[in-house]
């Protein structure tokens, strides 16, 4: 039961979402363990561990980063990037880190951009991750 957690101060079973996928087949192994774990502590909810948030900005890469620089730049800002991203042998001279922390302080108002992405995507997975709870529900009550 190693992707499995009993959490008695918050009454939780908590488990991980791709355990949860696997519990949600009738028979698996996981069914199995989910079962037990919900007829051992039957008053404790089902919970799928949320993963760590963490500040990736996905979807900023280097191809965004140069259209966005070319489209809305001054001369200089587009002649920053390529120096950072190309040295005179064309090959990229500076990190990817690098590159993203100078567009972000170049262009402060692309991080709110990302924020109103990722809070589009943190509601569908929320609405996701709340129909996978309730079929878990479901399998936890048919035990």
């Amino acid at each position: 039961m190693a992707n499995i957690r009993i959490n008695n101060t918050k009454r939780e079973i908590v488990i991980t979402k791709a355990f949860a996928k696997k519990a949600e087949q009738f028979r698996s192994d996981e069914y199995y363990e989910l079962r037990e774990a919900k007829n051992d502590n039957p008053t404790f909810k089902v919970v799928v561990n949320k993963a760590s948030k963490r500040d990736t900005m996905k979807g900023l890469t280097f191809k965004f980063i140069k259209q966005y620089v070319e489209k809305n730049g001054t001369e200089s800002q587009l002649t920053e990037y390529e120096t950072m991203t190309k040295n005179e042998d064309g090959i990229q001279s500076m990190s990817y880190g690098e590159v993203k922390e100078w567009f972000i302080v170049s262009f402060p108002e692309v991080v709110e951009i990302f924020k109103q992405r990722e809070e589009i995507s943190k509601k569908v997975k929320e609405a996701k991750l709340a129909q996978q709870q309730a079929r878990i529900a479901e399998l936890a009550k048919v035990a």
